[in-house]
């Protein structure tokens, strides 16, 4: 079966109408992954889904280290001092696995999502065959001053409103709320309304964790 048919059989949504994988796991830490001094938004996203999906899938909180953190991101760019494409990475996570601890940690497939279908990213939130979805946001430059303000995103009006003009971010999105959806980034759980979500979400990946070497 092709996983996004798997997907779509084995994702259903029931229960609460809120969910936050870091109140259901409140030993991982919240963790800039040198973010603010490098354009390592990409693994640091990886990096931060890795702590819950080893969490779950060993009982071990397995913690990244920044110097893992930079040279995974080094290896993908090629030395560069670039970001990374979301889905070119996560294939390169898929194939050949990142180091870990002195483990590669790879992940069994990568599945696509559409951001429009709010049911199928809050059920790949809850369930342990993904435990969250990552995404590159278009982010615009009014995010910027909410975020210093540690208020949540939400769509204004205005030049500073346009898609992209604070730059694209990649995020790992690990709640949700019948108002919005939670994400982790910059060593912060930030809130965003689905308007939000949906104006300046761009790409939306859903990920099956795999093995360990």
């Amino acid at each position: 079966m092709a996983i996004g048919s798997e997907l779509d059989s084995k994702l259903t949504l029931t229960g609460a109408s809120s969910y936050d994988l870091g109140d259901v796991y409140p030993s991982v830490p919240l963790k800039m992954f040198l973010n603010n001094r490098y354009p390592t938004c990409v693994i640091a996203t990886r990096a931060s889904q890795t702590m819950v999906l080893e969490l779950v899938e060993r009982g071990v909180l397995t913690v990244p280290t920044d110097a893992e953190v930079l040279r995974e991101h080094y290896r993908e760019t090629g030395g560069r001092n670039v970001g990374l494409g979301l889905s070119t990475s996560l294939g390169k996570w898929q194939k050949t696995g990142w180091s870990v601890g002195g483990k590669t940690l790879k992940i069994r497939a990568k599945s696509a999502v559409a951001k429009s279908n709010h049911a199928k990213i809050m059920a790949c939130i809850r369930s342990s065959l993904n435990l969250g979805v990552e995404a590159v946001m278009k982010l615009p430059l009014s995010a910027s001053t909410q975020f210093r303000l540690y208020q949540t995103w939400s769509v204004t009006t205005g030049t500073r409103a346009r898609a992209g003009s604070w730059g694209a971010h990649c995020v790992y999105v690990c709640g949700y709320t019948a108002a919005g959806l939670i994400c982790r980034t910059w060593q912060r759980e930030q809130f965003m309304t689905w308007g939000f979500w949906d104006k300046y979400a761009y790409q939306v990946y859903a990920v099956w964790d795999a093995t360990t070497t």
